[in-house]
């Protein structure tokens, strides 16, 4: 009997330990939707030359767009676009799974998004403009922020009359081969042969002093040569004037200013002593002659 009043009283503690014991909850965050990841523009890298500008500049001082998108294993996982005076421009955020990825930004100027569908083959819908760009990877295990710095992935050639425009003249259309208008951005170079054009407003001031057009292309190298033909036009698109440049040497970053251009009185623009320089506010500097 009084081991059964004994097996009895432990089966009762053993009742009561159990009923006493609290569940194990696991307070771990979930993931399901992934971790967050937080990329922060902090500055755009202009390589400004001698020292004479900053290097480093913040994006809204110089782009008005950015397209940004994620990849995993070449593949387009997500994007993000902004514009200039949104609120948080420049600070990016995207909700990923655990793994390994792969980041594209472009800051430009474009009045339209970059399609980002492809990384190796970024395209650009209308005239390209001052562009910069980021690339890199990065492996998400938790909530992340990450700071980059784009860098400028464009050259310019930019050409400067010394006198006033004729009056009749209001427009300037360039035609110019031997860059690229989409961008590789795995590379960092232009990925097409493009036949590019520009057209550019002749302001009012030009007809009275000197006056600057700027025509942007990706360089498929870090250098190459464009073949520009420039027209000038009247409010009615009748032909004013044309000349075509040669083997107008561009750099990557490099600005190439032709100076010296002006319009003889039959309205024909000619070069005196052009020269091709590059701007010493980018990275590159050299002098050749057409």
């Amino acid at each position: 009997m009084k081991k059964i009043l004994n097996r009895i009283g432990i089966l009762v503690l053993l009742s009561g330990l159990m009923a006493c014991e609290k569940p194990v909850i696991d307070t771990k965050p979930s993931h399901k939707k992934g971790y967050e990841v937080r990329f922060h523009i902090g500055d755009i890298a202009q390589k400004y030359a001698n020292g004479k500008a900053r290097a480093v500049v913040g994006v809204g001082e110089v782009c008005s767009c950015i397209n940004a998108a994620v990849y995993n294993h070449g593949t387009k996982v997500t994007g993000i676009n902004q514009k200039k005076g949104e609120e948080g421009f420049g600070n990016l955020k995207v909700n990923l799974p655990e793994g390994e990825y792969s980041l594209v930004i472009v800051a430009h100027s474009g009045m339209k998004n970059a399609s980002t569908a492809h990384a190796d083959k970024i395209s650009f819908s209308g005239k390209i403009t001052d562009t910069f760009l980021y690339n890199g990877t990065f492996t998400v295990t938790e909530d992340m922020q990450l700071g980059v710095t784009l860098r400028r992935c464009v050259a310019k050639v930019e050409f400067n009359f010394d006198k006033a425009i004729p009056e009749k003249v209001t427009h300037l259309r360039f035609n110019y081969t031997g860059g690229s208008s989409s961008l590789d951005a795995i590379q960092g170079f232009g990925c097409v042969n493009s036949r590019q054009t520009e057209v550019l407003n002749v302001p009012e001031e030009a007809h009275r002093g000197p006056s600057s057009y700027g025509i942007f292309t990706f360089p498929k190298a870090q250098e190459g040569t464009l073949k520009v033909k420039l027209t000038a036009l009247d409010a009615s698109n009748n032909v004013v004037a044309e000349h075509t440049f040669n083997d107008v040497r561009i750099v990557m970053n490099g600005i190439n200013r032709i100076n010296g251009l002006y319009f003889t009185k039959p309205s024909e623009p000619e070069a005196r002593g052009i020269n091709i320089k590059v701007d010493d506010s980018w990275a590159t500097i050299f002098d050749s002659n057409l």
